[in-house]
């Protein structure tokens, strides 16, 4: 019998989904498809857990749209540092970064003005230092509230995560930005000194955070508290940060519109991408035919 016949004789209990990408379509939103086949997961009594590197607060529309802001469900945001119940979005678990390591990023984004801009996100608060039309793109897409302020310096110790976020010149849809945020990678790193994980979360965010922290940690702690076991655990992503998550599952799905990487290591691979359901499909098939 092969592995995805094998895994769908299980029954998926968990199901990590990444947002940007995945969950949502193009235009930021949750497709009929989605909402309809994850609202049956949801009464079948698998619990649906919103990935993402967003703030809790970014990640609220999705919740309420899926109606998981109820006592019971969780959430994982900025990459994995925090795990939150998403009824009133205590968090649970958070993991903060060094604040040493904060304060570098921020003298190093500080030296490309033309090229990025900074964002540090603490457990409550995304904040910048400048504004810009990323900013807006930000807020708009979404649904945070930045928080401008003079200087990022008095918050590292507050920290959870960091972001450059690459000046494309156009939005929502920028051009070869991806491209781009590769090129900007490659000129970071060597300049970093301090302890701190580097990944790509969109074709414009670069992020920064813990090096012990991301999803797959974050799902495999998840399910630890509730008891869970990692064969009973489907993740859904498409994009470098969601690999460790992927890797962690029982069931890892790589969406159609996923980078290669992604889907080199997943046991299945979307025939719809994120425009046409491709998350109900993986949801339908192997965490609803089971019951």
């Amino acid at each position: 019998m092969s592995y995805l016949n094998e895994q769908k004789n299980k029954f998926i209990q968990i199901v990590g989904i990444d947002l940007d990408g995945t969950l949502l379509n193009d235009q930021k939103k949750i497709c009929k498809r989605n909402i309809e086949i994850l609202q049956k997961a949801k009464e079948a009594g698998i619990k649906i857990v919103l990935c993402s590197g967003r703030p809790a607060e970014g990640m609220q529309r999705e919740l309420s749209t899926l109606n998981l802001k109820e006592e019971g469900q969780y959430g994982i945001a900025l990459n994995g540092g925090i795990i939150y119940q998403t009824k009133d979005s205590t968090p649970i678990f958070q993991y903060p970064m060094d604040p040493k390591a904060a304060e570098e990023l921020i003298l190093l984004g500080r030296s490309m003005p033309e090229q990025l801009h900074i964002q540090l996100y603490t457990k409550s608060n995304v904040m910048v230092e400048t504004w810009c039309q990323e900013t807006e793109y930000y807020e708009q897409s979404t649904g945070s509230h930045l928080v401008q302020v003079d200087d990022l310096m008095p918050y590292t110790k507050e920290a959870v995560k960091m972001v450059f976020f690459l000046h494309t010149g156009k939005w929502p849809q920028p051009d070869g930005a991806l491209d781009g945020i590769l090129s900007l990678k490659s000129t970071v790193l060597p300049q970093i000194t301090q302890r701190v994980q580097c990944v790509i979360s969109a074709p414009y965010l670069l992020e920064f955070f813990d090096p012990d922290v991301d999803k797959g940690k974050a799902v495999e702690k998840l399910a630890g508290y509730l008891g869970v076991p990692q064969e009973a655990v489907m993740c859904i992503g498409d994009l470098e940060n969601d690999l460790p998550m992927l890797q962690y599952a029982g069931m890892s799905v790589a969406m159609k519109n996923g980078s290669d990487e992604v889907k080199q290591i997943a046991h299945y691979i979307t025939s719809a991408d994120n425009n046409q359901g491709g998350v109900a499909e993986a949801v339908e098939k192997f965490a609803l035919e089971t019951r």
